[in-house]
């Protein structure tokens, strides 16, 4: 699982500084994946104007995934769970 969130991470930030053409500092967005049994959420949380996230990932040498993270309006952030 951490092998997906080191990969998630990378390709997160490549991805943001790919579709936007002004310069992202840490204070416009926070990341992370929370982990329950063999379930991973991964999740993306803007505070600027983001109308869609998509995460890529490979899983134990599967081919790449390619999802559109899913708007959760109670918490405030897009998700993907995984597992």
């Amino acid at each position: 699982m951490q092998r997906i969130y080191l990969r998630f991470t990378s390709i997160m930030m490549l991805a943001l500084l790919a579709v936007t053409a002004h310069a992202q500092s840490s204070s416009d967005y926070s990341h992370g994946v929370e982990f329950s049994g063999n379930t991973a959420v991964l999740w993306f949380r803007s505070n600027v104007n983001t109308t869609w996230v998509d995460a890529h990932y490979i899983h134990a040498g599967s081919p790449q995934q390619n999802l559109r993270m899913t708007w959760n309006g109670g918490t405030g952030r897009h998700e993907q769970a995984i597992g």
